[in-house]
């Protein structure tokens, strides 16, 4: 727009910028593979910073914001900044990331990542070893005995337990079953190694 004389013009040009900002995805592998945590009893994970950038014109780098495809639909502000939480569950999740640039013109992309537990839960409360007496040299009562020691073994408060980083019940298993008879090879004294092992719900 120019208005005034030849000899004195003001000239206006006004320039329209709408282009959005450029966003790219740091991976070579789709779906993302991340590890799964959780926070406030929720399973997700954290975002790695500099998975997604944003670029608009050789200096401006909007800042990223990422949510899960299907909760961005009914409310954009489910997204969060790159480094931070994001409840997925466990799995493959849609994720769509947004950058905004002082245009106020907003860059999208697309992308899948899958949520993995790759953490072995841990076992606690193992108990101490323990042994019983025959109560006969002789062998006399040594079923009695074994029972005794059998019952020791079937006591809850006597077995391991499990825990793990995102199931809440890990299952335990024991290569001698609770309450089993341990075996005994005259004439003693015999030891027996119980094995237990702790498996979570993704099988670590």
């Amino acid at each position: 727009i120019c208005t005034g004389t030849t000899a004195d013009e003001v000239c206006e040009q006004a320039i329209s910028d709408n282009v959005p900002p450029t966003l790219t995805i740091n991976a070579s592998d789709f779906p993302v593979p991340l590890p799964a945590t959780v926070q406030g009893g929720e399973v997700g994970a954290i975002l790695p910073t500099g998975l997604v950038t944003a670029q608009k014109g050789e200096f401006e780098t909007p800042e990223v914001v990422c949510g899960k495809t299907a909760d961005l639909a009914g409310d954009p502000s489910a997204a969060v900044p790159l480094g931070e939480f994001l409840g997925t569950g466990l799995g493959v999740s849609a994720l769509t990331c947004l950058a905004t640039a002082e245009n106020d013109a907003t860059g999208t992309a697309e992308f899948s990542v899958d949520v993995f537990d790759d953490v072995p839960p841990v076992l606690g409360a193992v108990p101490a070893s323990f042994s019983v007496e025959r109560e006969a040299a002789d062998g006399t009562n040594l079923a009695t005995t074994l029972q005794a020691a059998a019952a020791v073994w079937s006591n809850a408060a006597n077995l391991p337990a499990g825990s793990d980083n995102i199931d809440a019940d890990v299952e335990v298993s024991c290569d001698l079953a609770p309450g089993s008879l341990a075996l005994f090879t005259a004439p003693g004294p015999t030891d027996t190694l119980v094995t237990c092992t702790a498996t979570d719900d993704a099988g670590n």
